[in-house]
């Protein structure tokens, strides 16, 4: 006959105590969870806090935290796979930090012990205290031998399985490794749902908050370019996807790299030019939360702020920056050489210092913008983010060559994204405005004036680069106008 389900029982830290004396029989092991219950910290994130260069981990875990390739191995459990993916990326980046870890842990494994647990347990079931997590072995194991030399470990994630220890249960995994009997006939201490498997398998299973248990998500410090724009500016979207790749790429790339005579180089120069000046870019998004918070009566800012603030270093975001354009510069340079050939080393260098330094330009000539629109009243804000967008689409036009169809294209997309800013700064719902729709109208409404100040016949304009252009506007302002029209039948059909 099959064991009833046991509900765990959600306990007072203060009531643990007197609930523990309360087990009428005696328990043959004491199951503890150990992250944020025998131990009052994470560590799996104490490790990923404490592995060097830690410049290098931060920006490996943020980029996964990014792209989330858990999600493309399971769509139904990505959580099996994130912990062990972001452990094996910094086993890889920083191997030294698995043989350094001992020494680390047996400093830290006692200053955030769990004391009153481990000593209400003690009272009642004394030498019989087993951990399973599903931390992985190599950083527990230290971090408890340091808590106590004869306490075990007896179920732990490994960086060889680590996803199928999730996909089991802790509690089939005890099972066998202490027997069903002897499971049977335990108790257990953890702080989450996720082990409900284990507690309905034992005697008792206690769940428990601990005040002084704290979860804090290593390797957010420095923060690179656009993590501080999809964890707090827009953390309900997909930013990296829609943003700066559907947007931003896209309509750099068929204005500049498209009419280039090098597209490959270019196209690769426009992306590390686009990220530098992101980079940067988002020390106006952090003032303009910060000041707004500071001086708004009613200020727009996501609640995330209190959370990731801390890790958003301008000096940082400087630093990429720099390095970024100086990345950008150096592609655009061997792009620059493949057409025109090598003028020399001292040309080349000049060439290479001219790209880098008209790439700082635009993004110091940005930086100003945004400190001056961070300035102003918020209702006379809607001037400088007209030059915010020129600068974020035409600016460009400093490191790389285009052509009119692709300046205007830049313009048309400027006034796209301005419009809704002037209609939120006014009071009016700037989410279902399309921005799409309205660049078409523009690019098509100054194309004509283009043709003609131009001086050239009809037929010279019409190439196969515009098509792509007009194919492009097209298919975004369609995808617009498909929303329009699936919210008016939607309203449509709330009203009736």
């Amino acid at each position: 006959m099959a064991k009833p389900a046991i509900v765990p029982d959600w306990t007072d830290e203060s009531d643990l105590a007197q609930r523990l004396q309360e087990v009428d029989f005696q328990p043959t092991f004491a199951v503890l969870d150990f992250d944020e219950t025998l131990w009052l910290r994470n560590s799996t994130e104490e490790f990923i806090r404490f592995a060097r260069p830690s410049v290098i981990v931060a920006i490996v875990m943020q980029i996964l935290g990014m792209l989330k390739p858990w999600r493309l191995i399971s769509r139904d459990n990505p959580d099996y796979y994130r912990d062990w993916i972001r452990i094996w990326a910094v086993v890889l980046v920083s191997p030294w930090s698995v043989l350094a870890w001992r020494k680390h842990a047996a400093r830290i494994g006692p200053a955030y012990l769990n004391a009153s647990l481990l000593r209400d347990i003690a009272a009642i079931c004394p030498d019989r205290i087993i951990v399973a997590t599903y931390g992985f072995d190599f950083i527990v194991k230290p971090l408890a031998a340091a808590i106590d030399r004869n306490m075990e470990v007896v179920v732990a994630s490994s960086l060889r399985d680590a996803p199928r220890l999730r996909a089991i249960g802790k509690g089939c995994a005890l099972q066998r490794a202490i027997g069903t009997d002897a499971l049977t006939q335990s108790i257990v201490v953890t702080d989450n749902f996720v082990d409900q498997d284990l507690c309905n398998a034992c005697a008792h299973g206690f769940y428990v908050r601990w005040p002084e248990a704290v979860y804090e998500q290593a390797g957010l410090t420095p923060m690179i370019p656009l993590a501080y724009t999809s964890k707090v500016k827009r953390p309900k979207e997909n930013y990296l996807l829609n943003g700066l790749l559907g947007y931003d790429y896209a309509v750099l790339w068929l204005a500049f790299a498209l009419f280039s005579p090098a597209i490959l180089p270019f196209s690769v120069a426009l992306g590390f030019y686009l990220l530098a000046f992101f980079a940067v870019y988002e020390i106006g998004y952090f003032d303009n939360d910060r000041v707004g918070l500071a001086k708004e009566a009613k200020p727009v800012v996501s609640p995330e702020f209190a959370r990731y603030s801390k890790n958003f270093r301008p000096g940082w975001a400087w630093t990429f920056g720099l390095v970024l354009a100086g990345l950008g510069a150096g592609v655009e340079t061997v792009g620059q050489i493949g057409v025109d050939g090598s003028g020399g080393m001292i040309a080349d260098l000049r060439m290479f210092a001219r790209n880098w330094l008209f790439a700082m330009l635009l993004i110091g000539l940005t930086r100003a913008t945004f400190v001056w629109f961070n300035a102003l009243q918020p209702s006379m804000r809607f001037v400088p983010m007209l030059v915010l967008q020129v600068e974020r689409t035409l600016g460009y036009a400093l490191l790389l060559p285009t052509g009119p169809v692709g300046a205007l294209l830049c313009i048309s997309h400027a006034i796209g994204r301005w419009m809704p800013y002037v209609i939120y700064r006014f009071g009016g719902d700037r989410r279902e405005f399309p921005a799409h729709v309205a660049a078409l109208v523009v690019f098509l409404m100054c194309f004509p004036l283009l043709v003609i100040s131009d001086r050239r016949p009809v037929t010279e304009m019409l190439t196969p680069e515009l098509g792509v252009v007009l194919l492009y506007l097209g298919l975004r302002a369609a995808k617009d106008m498909a929303r329009q029209r699936s919210s008016g039948l939607s309203l449509r059909a709330k009203l009736s």
